[in-house]
């Protein structure tokens, strides 16, 4: 019995560090800067004093970049408020860009999601409100593979404006074994026919 669970154990750690290696590659890739109707950034962590994780601050630099090449007039951030945060993400994103110079009638938040599925979802709805109908996805590069998977399975064309992980490698590590994790979730609610 101790030798198949140890066996099982090694089998686990080798498919999550392939997984995690995949994701890496991935997460490499190159992607196109088109023009669109909006930029949706997705959420991250905030601290408590209302400033963006640096994740999060990455996320929002990668669309305030889109935004100064013009390629969408609309900006909507999205993200709902955690236990340990003191308010919505998607809130503190708004005044950081607005502090950054964007005028605040371009930006739309989304205040309700918890997870990334959440974000699109409800940024389709602002979207659609809107009438706007393609986008470029402001996140991390290791989340943008997944990100722009869910849009396309939501009816929403998009191209990507990916920001780089966080510098310490504990911290990148940590976002690729998480990422692998999301995959797996995001295939099972996708075999359930949920998005």
């Amino acid at each position: 019995m101790g030798k198949t669970l140890a066996s099982l154990m090694i089998m686990g750690a080798f498919f999550l560090a392939l997984a995690s290696f995949l994701v890496y590659v991935y997460s490499k890739r190159k992607y196109p800067l088109k023009n669109a109707d909006c930029i949706i950034v997705l959420g991250a962590k905030i601290h408590p004093d209302g400033s963006p994780s640096n994740t999060l601050k990455y996320r929002l630099d990668a669309a305030l970049n889109a935004y100064s090449q013009n390629r969408a007039p609309v900006i909507i951030v999205t993200g709902g408020q955690g236990p340990d945060e003191n308010e919505p993400e998607a809130c503190a994103m708004k005044r950081y860009l607005i502090q950054k110079g964007i005028p605040a009638n371009c930006i739309h938040e989304e205040t309700q999601s918890k997870n990334t599925i959440e974000n699109l979802k409800n940024a389709c709805v602002i979207m659609s409100l809107s009438n706007l109908k393609t986008a470029v996805i402001a996140t991390t590069d290791y989340h943008m593979p997944r990100a722009r998977l869910i849009a396309k399975r939501l009816g929403v064309k998009t191209s990507a404006a990916p920001s780089r992980p966080g510098r310490r490698l504990v911290t990148q590590l940590t976002a690729y074994s998480r990422e692998v994790l999301s995959w797996g979730l995001l295939i099972i609610k996708i075999a359930q026919r949920k998005i």
